[in-house]
């Protein structure tokens, strides 16, 4: 059975790296590269907010019939228009 997942972690060369994968065919993870001098420049809610987006984002587009119920929670840049 496949878990479709966004992973969180530091690579070698300090970039936040997101890793998401939902599609079960896939034989690797799609990713998203940020690097932590990127959020520093954002301050700790900038980041925080930019990484929620991300998170948030996914998940919306992933379940969308959930998200339907919690329109708050959907990004703006993902909101339907």
């Amino acid at each position: 059975m496949h878990h479709p997942f966004v992973a969180f972690c530091i690579n070698e060369e300090g970039q936040l790296v997101i890793s998401h994968q939902r599609d079960p065919k896939r034989t690797d993870p799609l990713e998203m590269e940020i690097s932590l001098s990127e959020l520093e420049e954002k301050g700790f809610d900038g980041a925080a907010r930019l990484i929620g987006e991300v998170a948030l984002g996914l998940l919306s587009r992933w379940y969308p019939a959930h998200f339907e119920e919690h329109g708050a929670l959907i990004p703006p840049s993902m909101q339907k228009r």
